[in-house]
């Protein structure tokens, strides 16, 4: 049981590591320059290679990943943003994961119960109308993309609310809630 365990984890930390390293290699190997494409098409020439000698995008491919892999693994520094320079990566993703749990954990409060719900229509009226009913409406669920889903919910949602909850911003009507938990739903 240990020994599955650890070579579950290990597997793991494989696909993570190569995931990094794909990513390292497709920013910096793929056409179109992230920094150029920041400081736009009729950029000084000047300010783009002063940019990526102090990103260190000048040196060799394989001295800036291992300078990367170490001051990931030494500090979990993740680098600097490529839309906001002066922010490090770690901080943008602190400041925004209790949002990602708090949309997770509105997600579960409505899925678990609608989910057993329709289990339980679809069991006891099996091949029938409900039965079919949640299975089209699973199967749906599951097919339609999320993107498009959510450009859905956003046009909803705009239609409906007048734009008030469209902003991308949490809690934009004004409301001043004191957080406890830094979770707005929770609050």
């Amino acid at each position: 049981m240990i020994a599955h365990l650890v070579q579950r984890i290990a597997l793991a930390m494989a696909t993570v590591a190569f995931a990094v390293v794909l990513v390292f290699f497709a920013v910096r190997l793929l056409p179109g320059n992230p920094i150029l494409v920041r400081f736009g098409q009729h950029a000084v020439p000047e300010k783009i290679e002063a940019e990526m000698k102090r990103q260190g995008w000048d040196r060799p491919i394989l001295v800036q990943l291992g300078d990367y892999l170490k001051r990931l693994v030494t500090r979990g520094d993740l680098g600097v943003s490529m839309l906001h320079p002066t922010e490090r990566v770690s901080e943008e993703l602190a400041v925004k994961f209790p949002a990602t749990v708090e949309l997770a954990l509105a997600a579960l409060l409505v899925a678990v119960p609608l989910g057993i719900a329709a289990g339980v229509a679809a069991a006891v009226w099996r091949n029938r109308f409900p039965d079919y009913l949640c299975m089209s409406g699973s199967l749906l669920g599951v097919s339609i993309p999320v993107f498009f889903l959510g450009i859905c919910m956003m046009a909803f949602a705009q239609l409906f609310f007048d734009g008030e909850w469209t902003t991308g911003r949490r809690l934009d009507f004004g409301a001043r809630i004191e957080t406890t938990t830094g979770l707005h739903l929770i609050d």
